[in-house]
């Protein structure tokens, strides 16, 4: 996906396109590959596997290298963009799960699609694990997840093969369902293995009166029509000609997500492209690593960019999921989780800080922060000495019912947060 465009540009140089053309048509390129990119994993699903059944298969046997090959095809194809979009609804669909309407997803740890159900108006949170098979005992395993209606899985949960939420159930974040495990009706688990903690709660859509507990969020001003639920608490809805709406203007946006990781590393290109013709001894490559800081500083301050202009100041509040203001946020948020993978020298290094000033959040002296992901930087303040090690997830928003909560994360002086470990908004 990232050579394509270099080399239609090549291309298109040499035949005598102006500048100007070449540099449209390889952005064009890229436009058009991503959309054909998501085909491939969907036939190489049909044809080598079909619809997948329960049961168990031997390693290394041939169903095991069926299975492995699609999985394989799909991991190479960056589908993560679409979480958090309508999008990913359509894909699995396409793929052979059963996915109600008006479900949100915020992860794409999916694999045996055809035995996926998951019911209306459910929230599936960020880098929550549904993947439905296993590899134990010389055997792949795989089973069925089943997950009702109005149902909510928290950030980094996991649900095992052969589980089942029945409807208005709820499975909190960082929460491990066991294999063949029921969560009965209403009912909210935590831990892992996830045991009952109490009945499943929400937070009404009203607007809160002035001294409740949730005073200051903001509430659903955007046309969705409200839909009962249970007792005096409603979830957002909005009609089917506003989820087409939404979904098309994701669309635009994801297809406009890669061309701006692009443009970051398109002058270097365009530099090293007339070089060559410059230098036919190849000295010109001794610039390389120069070529390679200047993507990573333009990337950087794209994402800055991006996030000031889009978002400007963000604070705590509730906003519905098809709303101007999410699908703001989503976008921003994408930029800054695709640095993790195409910014990895900043992280861990001394130079995280001042971009994380820049991105607006508030970092102490001799602050370090590691590979952190699901950062609102607004909304996140770290005391002097402290460390963030890898993969910890720093305030994800949470979504439930059709909207989305943000909230302030703060980590004092001389404080230490483990690998993988997560702070939930507020």
């Amino acid at each position: 996906q990232w050579l394509a465009p270099y080399l239609t540009y090549t291309v298109l140089i040499e035949v005598e396109y102006d500048f100007v053309q070449a540099i449209l048509g390889a952005f064009a390129s890229l436009i058009v590959l991503y959309p054909l990119m998501m085909v491939i994993p969907i036939a190489a699903k049909w044809i080598m596997i079909g619809r997948y059944r329960p049961g168990s298969y031997p390693l290394w046997g041939t169903f095991y290298f069926r299975w492995w090959f699609t999985t394989t095809i799909e991991a190479a194809v960056p589908v993560g963009y679409l979480t958090g979009t309508p999008l990913l609804n359509i894909y699995l669909r396409l793929m052979g799960a059963k996915i109600g309407p008006n479900v949100h997803l915020d992860s794409d740890t999916f694999a045996i699609y055809d035995l996926l159900n998951i019911g209306e108006d459910s929230s599936i949170n960020s880098d929550s694990n549904m993947l439905g098979y296993t590899v134990e005992e010389g055997q792949l395993k795989i089973g069925r997840i089943t997950i009702g209606k109005r149902c909510f899985v928290g950030a980094r949960s996991a649900m095992r093969e052969n589980t089942v939420m029945e409807d208005d159930s709820a499975l909190e974040d960082l929460s491990l369902l066991p294999r063949g495990t029921v969560i009965p009706r209403g009912e909210t688990w935590l831990g892992s293995p996830a045991r009952k903690v109490g009945q499943a709660s929400r937070v009404p859509s009203e607007r809160p009166a002035p001294n409740s507990a949730h005073a200051g969020e903001k509430t659903d001003t955007t046309g969705a029509t409200p839909a009962p639920l249970s007792g005096a608490f409603s979830l957002a809805r909005p009609s089917t000609r506003r989820r087409f709406f939404f979904g098309v203007l994701h669309g635009i946006g994801l297809l406009n997500f890669p061309v701006l990781v692009v443009a970051a590393l398109f002058p270097g290109i365009v530099v090293m492209n007339e070089l060559n013709y410059l230098d036919p001894y190849y000295w010109y490559l001794l610039l390389a690593p120069l070529i390679g800081l200047s993507f990573i500083v333009l990337l950087a301050l794209e994402i800055a960019l991006v996030k000031w202009v889009l978002l400007g100041r963000v604070k705590p509040g509730r906003h519905p999921l098809h709303s101007f203001f999410y699908l703001r946020k989503w976008f921003a948020d994408q930029t800054l989780d695709l640095s993790l993978d195409t910014l990895g020298p900043l992280y861990a290094s001394v130079y995280l800080t001042p971009w994380y000033k820049l991105l607006g959040a508030k970092l102490g002296h001799g602050a370090e922060v590691s590979t952190a992901s699901f950062i609102s930087p607004d909304l996140l303040s770290i005391g002097d000495e402290s460390f963030i090690a890898d993969s910890v997830s720093l305030g994800a928003p949470r979504v439930r019912d059709g909207f989305m909560t943000l909230g302030l994360n703060h980590i004092g002086k001389r404080s230490f947060i483990g690998n993988s470990a997560m702070l939930p908004p507020g």
